[in-house]
């Protein structure tokens, strides 16, 4: 259309008014030839447009090569390049580049490009900060705009990486660094909230590794996300010089985006296969072009203009992981700030969804969890107040992922509180956490999984009891009432208050839909007629694609077709709203315009009154434990904890009272030593010491036996499977245990890897005998009392002829060596401090890819009046103190309130008990209980 042809033309004469009022372009060239390039380009492109009709017919690069050639140049000035940038940002912004035209993808790779590379000579600070801020507008319009959904992987990574040094730059103006982390936030959530529409099958790792290598390398050397937006003032470095800086001499420089190393950031690459690649910040590396030129980049992208998916949102976690580790040195306060800020965006867009790809899950499962438990630990008041926003969108969303790694933060939380912590923790933090329980205890049926899966599980810390005994600890005060107790009776009654809830809405005939591809739709009730169920049953479905069902168990009826849709649609970001209009049976949901897809990761739940879950498409059905299994499960468990008292002082003794109370079988038994090594093995809470000195007692073969079997050694290398073997109990100091123990696990190893034997290992005797010399070379390479480390080629040596007479591969000892050296072998015995806390994180992840990693949502009521027996005590208690000693009106009638709902759930489930003590409770309060006045009536 002329109009857009008009847009255009009037842009190039405004730039090119700009580029005369410059020294360099003032001048009147006589002919063509003897015009400025990049004049000549501008001029050039206004013939075209005045031939032109209608923009659509032409070429996009047509029209975008030469704003690009001018933002690219070293030799404009700021103002000159903002301008220039302006009029890219009005093409998008007008939306001149149409998704459908053939050429728009190449047009976009190469917009791109040209800002993230921008350069121009600097002036002054302020004057190059509008420039800077330019190229974040222009930036943040092509990542929202339709157009911006056909950037490549790689481009997106480099408009991250741009946007990231700059906000890092300490030299920068606050204002700015402040509109680069807005920008920031925008991006991460549009590529986060698009998380439905990914498909990671189309991506293996090793070709998502190589896409983001080929986006930042620099200087030959790979890297991940460098991003080197800076300011070269002052700088020497070779090559610097050239042709930039002869025609820039004498012209002013800036240092307002200069980037020193000490501002750099900088992430260490641990490997691929470990998730901890990261992006890097290196200065020192960058293409300086001028001394007096300002880049944003340098580097020039390959590969493919494939759509962005996955690899870019992969590798952005990565980053956002590797700044909030307080481990890094480097990890300022203000970055650990600007880290949790955009994880927090991270955890409200992507949701559920974050753990519905294997490579995303792997880093919140790892590397997200432990790097936010950590900083729970963290002194300054505001980390630690945005770290608890972080920890609470993490269990309230992924813990369905998360099994393990909501214990372990619940128990961190909850360890903040114990006697040696409580003195150091100030007031804010304490109602900070108090805050956060709260809002946890709010949440519909979280107290009903936390009971179902921790304290009726026999190896897992009993989590619901552990919480409300501290909160009616913490609600009880020494001297006078704060706003930790107040905060403490809150969680306790909203704990009771759902359960008062529950019994007045009963769930009417709830329905779950199912389908290959769902949306949730937020605000709305979902179809009742999906998944039917009995009033006396109820039906749920988790994440790993497992449909529970409450018993009794009824006839279930699946309905094929169901077209429930989420839309994310408006002119901006922060106007996406939720619609119903893209339908799910089935097909995906192609984006038009700024429309961006809000689905729930191809499942939702469709339970009337119910909360939000994770529901794939391919299911299957199993029961969820009835509230007597569960409470033979608790009772089993009662047992079991008392028997590890007794192992840990006698381990025969604890053995023999497992026998009695029936939890193992009998010795005569064939079940017996697998029962026993069962035991040994999951038991979290023995001790190390008694279990070595236990399987190591030469009348305990079979145990021991049983104990190797114990573990899955196919496919391990030696030195894996022995260190993954020895962490599991403590080895005996007398040289015949030992001899055994090694004995019977080379033999189960090389039952595992039978196909080692004739390749590396001659026979049984050979691994034996290498596993003694590993366990020498750990103790030489670690211990103290040894001042002469064994070199590799002492380690070869003694290694001579130890295999059936011949010697082991050269490169397999080697490989032994190395691995020794870079990682020790650590026994139990020496798990102290942060090494202790590092093997239990190590025994967790170990735990979460085991079949015990199956996490129960619950959905249903019938667990609910086990739940009010555990808390009743400790709630009437508290508020017994409260109602006691409260001044004020409000809070003497929360604990009437409180006392109101106890008895209102101890009548529903017809508790008299427990009716009656909350009766006399009451009665303490009045002259009910007196003794009668001797000659009263």
């Amino acid at each position: 259309m002329r109009g857009e042809v008009s847009v255009v033309q009037g842009e190039v004469s405004q730039l090119l008014s700009a580029m005369r009022k410059t020294g360099r372009w003032s001048g009147h060239a006589r002919t063509e030839g003897e015009q400025d390039p990049l004049v000549r380009g501008l001029h050039k492109l206004q013939t075209v447009l005045n031939g032109t009709p209608d923009l659509r017919t032409l070429d996009v690069m047509v029209f975008l090569h030469p704003f690009c050639e001018i933002i690219q140049s070293d030799d404009t000035t700021g103002p000159v390049t903002g301008m220039a940038i302006s009029s890219l940002d009005r093409f998008l912004a007008y939306g001149l580049i149409s998704p459908g035209h053939p050429s728009a993808a190449g047009g976009v790779a190469a917009l791109s490009e040209s800002v993230t590379h921008a350069r121009f000579v600097g002036t002054n600070p302020a004057s190059d900060e509008v420039v800077l801020m330019k190229i974040l507008q222009v930036l943040h319009t092509l990542m929202l705009t339709p157009v911006g959904r056909l950037l490549s992987n790689e481009s997106v990574c480099e408009i991250m990486q741009s946007c990231f040094r700059i906000c890092f730059e300490t030299r920068l103006s606050e204002l700015l660094r402040n509109y680069a982390e807005s920008t920031l936030v925008d991006m991460v959530q549009l590529l986060f909230i698009q998380l439905p529409s990914f498909n990671e099958d189309e991506y293996t790792v090793d070709d998502t590794a190589s896409i983001i290598d080929q986006t930042i390398t620099a200087g030959g050397e790979e890297e991940r996300g460098s991003v080197e937006p800076c300011v070269e003032d002052d700088v020497e470095e070779e090559g610097g010089g050239g042709e930039g800086e002869e025609e820039g001499e004498g012209r002013e420089t800036t240092d307002s985006n200069g980037g020193d190393e000490h501002d750099e950031l900088k992430q260490q690459e641990e490997g691929l296969e470990e998730g901890e690649a990261g992006l890097k910040r290196t200065a020192h590396e960058a293409e300086f072009v001028s001394s007096d030129v300002i880049t944003a980049t340098s580097r020039h992208r390959q590969g493919t203009l494939a759509p962005y998916g996955l690899p870019c949102v992969r590798e952005l976690l990565r980053f956002l992981v590797s700044i909030i580790n307080v481990k890094e040195r480097n990890n300022s306060e203000s970055l650990l700030h600007i880290g949790l800020n955009l994880v927090t965006v991270v955890l409200e867009s992507g949701r559920e969804n974050l753990c519905r790809f294997p490579s995303l899950a792997q880093l919140v499962q790892d590397n997200l969890s432990r790097s936010l438990f950590t900083l729970l630990r963290h002194s300054n008041f505001s980390v630690f107040s945005a770290t608890l926003r972080a920890v609470c969108l993490l269990l309230q969303h992924c813990r369905v992922h998360l099994r393990f790694q909501v214990e372990w933060g619940l128990a961190t939380l909850m360890e903040l509180f114990t006697a040696e912590n409580t003195a150091r923790l100030s007031h804010e933090k304490k109602d900070a956490v108090l805050e956060t329980i709260l809002r946890l205890c709010h949440y519909p049926y979280l107290m009903a999984e936390l009971y179902v899966n921790y304290d009726c599980n026999l190896y897992c810390s009993n989590v619901f009891e552990n919480l409300t005994k501290l909160l009616s600890k913490s609600s009880l005060p020494t001297q006078g009432l704060s706003s930790n107790h107040l905060l403490s009776l809150d969680a306790l009654l909203a704990i009771v208050k759902s359960f008062q809830s529950c019994q007045q809405q009963a769930l009417p005939d709830n329905a779950l839909a199912v389908n290959s591809q769902l949306s949730e739709t937020e605000g709305e009730n979902a179809p009742s007629g999906a998944l039917a169920t009995s009033q006396e049953g109820s039906t749920q479905i988790n994440s790993a694609g497992i449909i529970f069902s409450s018993r009794p168990e009824r006839e279930t009826e699946l309905v094929e077709e169901t077209s429930i849709t989420s839309v994310r649609s408006d002119s901006a970001l922060a106007d996406h709203v939720t619609e119903t209009a893209v339908e799910i049976a089935g097909q995906s949901c192609p984006a038009s315009g700024m429309d961006t897809v809000k689905a729930a990761s191809g499942y939702m739940m469709a339970i009337r009154g119910t909360r939000e879950g994770d529901f794939p498409p391919e299911t299957t059905v199993v029961e969820l434990p009835t509230p007597k299994e569960l409470i033979e499960i608790r009772q089993r468990k009662k047992v079991i904890l008392a028997a590890t008292e007794q192992f840990n002082l006698k381990p025969k003794q604890g053995i023999t009272f497992l026998q009695e109370r029936r939890v193992i079988s009998g010795s005569d038994s064939p079940q017996y030593p697998a029962e026993v090594a069962s035991f040994l093995v999951d038991n979290p809470w023995l001790d190390k010491a008694k279990i070595g000195e236990y399987i190591g007692d030469r009348k305990n073969p079979p145990i021991l036996d049983a104990f190797v079997k114990h573990f899955s050694l196919h496919g391990t290398h030696l030195v894996d499977a022995l260190r993954h073997f020895l962490e599991s109990f403590r080895l005996p100091g007398e040289s015949p245990v030992i001899a055994r123990i090694l004995e019977t696990f080379s033999e189960h190893w090389l039952s595992c890897n039978k196909e080692e034997l004739g390749k590396v290992f001659a026979n049984r005797d050979a691994v034996y005998v290498l596993c003694y010399a590993i366990l020498m070379l750990n103790t030489d390479q670690y211990s103290t009392q040894v001042k002469k480390r064994m070199s590799l080629e002492e380690f070869i040596h003694n290694q001579r002829k130890i295999n059936n007479g011949e010697d082991f591969p050269r490169q397999f000892l080697t490989d032994i060596f190395n691995r020794i050296r870079e990682d020790e072998i650590i026994m139990p015995d020496e798990h102290k401090g942060q090494v202790k806390e590092n093997y239990q994180w190590k025994v967790l992840l170990h735990r979460s890819n085991g079949p015990e990693a199956t996490y129960l949502p619950v959905i249903v009521t019938s667990y609910n009046q086990d739940l009010y027996l555990l808390c009743w005590s400790q709630s009437v208690a508290a508020l017994s103190y409260v109602f006691e000693n409260a001044e004020e009106k409000a809070i003497v009638l929360k604990a009437i309130n409180g006392f109101s709902m106890c008895a209102s759930v101890a009548a529903h489930y017809e508790l008299n008990q427990v009716f009656d003590k909350l009766i006399i409770s009451l009665c303490k309060f009045t002259t009910l209980l007196n003794p009668p006045e001797v000659g009263g009536t």
